[in-house]
Formats: C-alpha cells, sequence, structure tokens
C-alpha cells in the first residue's frame, strides 16, 4: 500500500493494486506506467516520490483510457500521523 498525500501534508488516500482509492476507500481510478487514471478514464497525473501525484499544466493531456473493472472495495486504511 501507497500512501498519497496533497502537498501541504495532508493525508488523501492510498494505491492498492494498482488502483487509487481516498481515504475512505472510495476507488478514484488506477494508476498504469507511474500515470494515475481518473475513473472517468482520463488522466489525473504522474505519481511523484511514491507520495504525491503532479499534474502537468503545459502539455495536452493523453486520449482517455478505456475503464478496467473496479475492484472490491478494500478497508480503509488507518491514516497515517502528520
Amino acid at each position: 500500500m501507497t500512501y498519497i498525500f496533497r502537498w501541504n501534508g495532508k493525508y488523501f488516500g492510498f494505491l492498492l493494486d494498482d488502483n487509487f482509492f481516498n481515504a475512505n476507500a472510495k476507488w478514484l481510478g488506477w494508476i498504469e506506467d507511474g500515470q494515475i487514471w481518473r475513473e472517468n478514464g482520463e488522466l489525473l497525473g504522474k505519481l511523484y516520490e511514491d507520495t504525491y501525484i503532479l499534474k502537468s499544466t503545459t502539455k495536452l493531456p493523453p486520449e482517455p483510457k478505456v475503464l478496467p473493472v473496479h475492484p472490491v472495495p478494500p478497508e480503509s486504511p488507518v491514516i497515517p500521523e502528520d
């Protein structure tokens, strides 16, 4: 499991088995080749330092991807300390 944080240090969600979830274990998308894709198939951004998701503001986004099968939601993890 990889924890994802906002730039201000607040916990946002996690990556588990190539899937991206918010802090409440709601599926938000997936990771593929270091890039995070939203549940609607649009690119959210690139995984940076295994902790943050960065979105490029200078490049045109790629074409949306075909959605994978939604995973079974996991248990919400224990939120890491700030």
